[in-house]
This record gives C-alpha cells, structure tokens and sequence, in this order.
C-alpha cells in the first residue's frame, strides 16, 4: 500500500472511531428527550419519557410549557431530568397534583421550574438532588423530603402558602438557595446531621430556619422578616455560624440544645436577640456574635442547667433592656462588650453559681453597669470595666457571694448615677 492510501485508511479507522465516541457518549449523556412539539424523535410529555427510559439515564427537556397533569413520577435510579434552557424559567412544569416527585434512589431534578400547583416537588427517594430549580405559587408546599441525604442547591422557593422546604430525614442539606414569601415556615428539617449553609431566608410566615436534630449545621445564611424565630434550633450539638440576621422576627437565633455552639453571627432590628439554653453544656459557647437594636427584649439570654457553658468576646448595643442576661452554674463571660442598652449591660441571675465575670465592658447602659441579683452564689468579677452607667455595679446578694478582684485582677468601676 502506497503512503497516500495508508494514510487515508488510517483517516478513516480515526474518524469512524471518533463518531463512535461522540454517538456513544451523546447517547449515554441524554437517552431521552422532551420538546413541546415532540419533533427531532422526542416525547412531548416528561412522565412518558421517564417512562421509556432505563435507570441511569438523562432526559434532556427542552424550553416550553409542559402540562403533566397530576404529576411526574421519577421511580427509577439514578434517573435525571435535566432543562435545555439557559435557566430555570424556559423549561414550565405544572400539574393539577405534586409536580414531581422523586421516589427512586439518587435521581436528580435540574434547570426547571415548578409553577402553580398544590405541591411543588415530594422527594421519597434516598440521595436524591435538586439543583437549579424554581418553585413557585403552590397553594401547599414547595419542597416535601421523606428521605435521607437529600441535598437542595442554587434553587429559589418562592410565593408559597404554606412552607417553603419541610425535610425529614438525616442528612439532609440546602445550600446557595433563596427561599422567601412562605405562609410557613421558609426551611423546616426534622433529622439529625442537617446542613443549611449560604442560604438567603426571608419574609417568613413562622420561623425562617427551623432545625429539630441533633448535629444541625446552620452557616453562613442571611435572613431577614419572619413572624417568630429566624433561627431556631432543638437538639444536641448544634454550630451556628456566621448568620446575617436584619429585621423582624420574635428571635433573631433561639437555641435549645445540649452543648450548642453560637458564633460570629450578626442580628439587627429583631425583637430579642441571641437567646441559649442548654441542660448538659459541656464544651458550649456563644462567642464573637453581634446584637444591635433588640427593640423589645435583650441582646443575649443565656440560661443553663450545668456548667461547662463559655460567652466570649460578644457585643449587645442598644438593646431594650439588658444586654446580657446571664443565668446558671459555672459560666465564664469573658471580653464582652454591652453599651447603651436600656437596663443593665450584664444582669447575673438568681439561678448563678460560679460564675466567672472577666474582662469585661459596660459602657452608658441606663441602669447599671453589672448587676448580681439576690440568689446568685459564687460571683467572681475580675478586670472588668464599668463607666457612664446610672450605676457601675450592684449586688442585690448584698455583696456576700460576690468575690472581687484586687491588684492586676481588679475592676474599675464608675458611676453617673447617685
């Protein structure tokens, strides 16, 4: 064989071996489609195309309006519907039932929107996705989760009657979601290790973020407007961090758990600010948060059953009556900063034993600076400050219990009151 005839039978052995790679590959990646007019071989209907395809597979649905009547049912594995569009809104489901329900392990629901139906979208299947998908107008819920190690990304909830997102099982997350104008609850999760992180919560009908579970994980979300609590977490070993909280809400973060941890959070123009109890709180804390504006109650209220409990470096400004209202056994409160609160900048309840005062300011709150009220036991101050108070300090235990520091450990403390 001359070189001309090689070399044209090579570029024949290569590009057939190349179409076959490029067949196969587009065939595995979208077994199915769904067009509006079912050209190009399509369905027109997502629920006969879930229908014909296999576990594994892709359908790909096109952009168009896509009436399912009551519903589709993705009951086999790893299926995935995926829109063609170049966001959610070009490819319109609706129904007169649930949207779509996801009842088979690790299926996957992309780029589409769910609009004007009873239930958005009901999820039973175990490992199951939703990314990128819009819900809105659902007289019901938007998001229904039965099933554990369902994740919830880049999605937006919205307009919805009753709540938002309500997930029970473990392992559930959602993350980088906006979920707003809920009658209900916005996000709602009964079941431990949840994950809800960089979320955008807002204009809630009762809570914001709800979490019954132990091991709950609440990052990095920014709320705003709910009729009761923008955070509210029941179980053990919760992390609360770095929430951005402004306006409305009975609570800004309500915390009952066993050795919770509450950090780096901001709350603005919330009724009450940060408030913790625990029972058992052993290695707790409630550190580097910020409360500005608590209009109607306190900036922190921290009440525990045992000790084991920190309040480190935190700061409540301009809050309606204490700034800290702190009660229970062996705490330290230690490099916290209240001022211009309306009654006293830290209020040591009658429940105290031990407590630790260190390093702290009270600066301009409109009664006193620090206040041990009758009942606490124990109390030990050590290099605090309290200057432009009505009162710098007053012990209602009648200074019997209260131990004050002296030479390098002592406190300076000045009034404007009489």
């Amino acid at each position: 064989m001359d070189r001309g005839k090689k070399m044209a039978s090579d570029l024949a052995r290569y590009t057939s071996a190349l179409l076959f790679v490029i067949f196969t590959s587009a065939n595995c990646w979208a077994a199915q489609c769904v067009r509006e007019d079912g050209s190009g071989g399509c369905f027109t209907s997502i629920q006969a195309a879930v229908g014909a395809a296999v576990a594994g597979e892709v359908i790909a649905i096109y952009p168009g309006n896509y009436d399912e009547g009551t519903g589709v049912t993705v009951d086999k594995n790893n299926l995935q519907l995926v829109g063609q569009g170049g966001w959610p809104g070009d490819v319109r489901i609706q129904g007169s039932a649930a949207v779509v329900s996801l009842s088979a392990p690790q299926t996957r629901l992309e780029n589409v929107s769910v609009n004007n139906s009873p239930d958005g979208v009901i999820v039973t299947g175990a490992n199951a996705s939703i990314v990128n998908v819009r819900i809105a107008g659902c007289t019901g819920t938007g998001i229904t989760v039965t099933a554990n190690d369902v994740q919830i990304a880049t999605s937006t909830i919205y307009g919805i009657d009753g709540a938002g997102i309500v997930a029970t099982g473990n392992g559930f997350s959602v993350r980088s979601s906006v979920v707003k104008g809920t009658g209900g609850n916005c996000i709602e999760v009964n079941g431990n290790n949840a994950t809800i992180q960089a979320n955008r919560v807002y204009s809630c009908g009762t809570q914001g973020v709800l979490v019954v579970g132990s091991a709950a994980r609440v990052l990095e979300n920014t709320l705003s407007v709910a009729q009761e609590a923008l955070i509210l977490v029941e179980g053990p070993g919760p992390l609360i961090r770095g929430n951005q909280i402004a306006g409305g809400g009975n609570n800004a973060i309500s915390v009952d758990s066993d050795s919770p941890i509450v950090r780096n959070n901001t709350a603005m123009d919330c009724a009450s600010g940060i408030n913790v109890h625990c029972g058992s709180c052993g290695g707790g804390s409630v550190s580097d948060n910020v409360v500005i504006n608590s209009y109607n109650s306190r900036g922190f209220t921290i009440q525990t059953g045992a000790a084991g409990m920190s309040v480190i470096n935190n700061q409540a400004l301009y809050c309606k009556v204490h700034g800290f209202e702190i009660d229970g056994p062996g705490m330290v409160v230690q490099n916290n900063r209240a001022k211009n609160n309306g009654s006293d900048g830290f209020n040591v309840g009658p429940g105290s034993t031990g407590m630790r005062l260190l390093d702290n300011t009270a600066n301009v709150n409109a009664r006193d600076g620090i206040r041990v009220e009758s009942g606490a036991t124990g109390t030990k101050l050590r290099r605090n400050r309290a200057h432009n108070n009505h009162h710098a300090v007053d012990f209602h235990d009648d200074g019997t219990d209260t131990i004050l520091g002296s030479g390098s450990d002592r406190n300076y403390f000045e009034t404007t009151g009489p």
